[in-house]
């Protein structure tokens, strides 16, 4: 569902629970966006492993959170790491709820940036450092998850 679609219920919400302009806010927000995403992505590589590997680890004597914990997740590592790694740049660069639920104290990079556009013009020197700020971590991120971020985007392309 678009964000349009829900944020007047949830500046409504927000208002009554006077959680406006709080970090409390932006962190459930962000959440609930993030969740579900993360969900989506990872059930795709829950469905790929093969129900014998699931099967032999029971016969063995492995519990069901011992097959999830030692068997299931070790598997689909690659694929958490990325499906992490784009769920945090879709929240990190979030700005239609951050910019309606925050007003100063608890403004994200994205909105403090949008407070450099003003009618005499651009604050271009504020903006390069922000903006700056705003790419440095995703990139180093992403930089340093590298090789699970490819591994975990072309498990289960190819079959055979």
């Amino acid at each position: 569902m678009p964000a349009v679609a829900v944020i007047t219920p949830v500046y409504i919400i927000l208002a009554k629970l006077n959680m406006l302009d709080t970090k409390l806010a932006l962190i459930l927000l962000n959440t609930g966006a993030g969740i579900p995403l993360m969900i989506w992505m990872c059930t795709t590589y829950f469905k790929e492993i093969p129900g014998e590997i699931i099967e032999a680890a029971t016969i063995d004597g492995c519990s069901k959170t011992g097959t999830f914990f030692k068997i299931m997740l070790p598997l689909i590592k690659n694929g958490i790491i990325s499906s992490a790694l784009l769920v945090f740049i879709v929240t990190w660069n979030e700005f239609f709820f951050a910019v309606t639920a925050t007003a100063t104290k608890s403004a994200t990079l994205p909105v403090y940036m949008s407070k450099f556009m003003t009618q005499q013009g651009y604050f271009w020197g504020k903006m390069s450092a922000a903006g700056t700020m705003v790419v440095l971590i995703p990139v180093l991120l992403g930089f340093f998850s590298y090789k699970s971020f490819v591994k975990g985007l072309t498990a289960g392309s190819v079959k055979g």
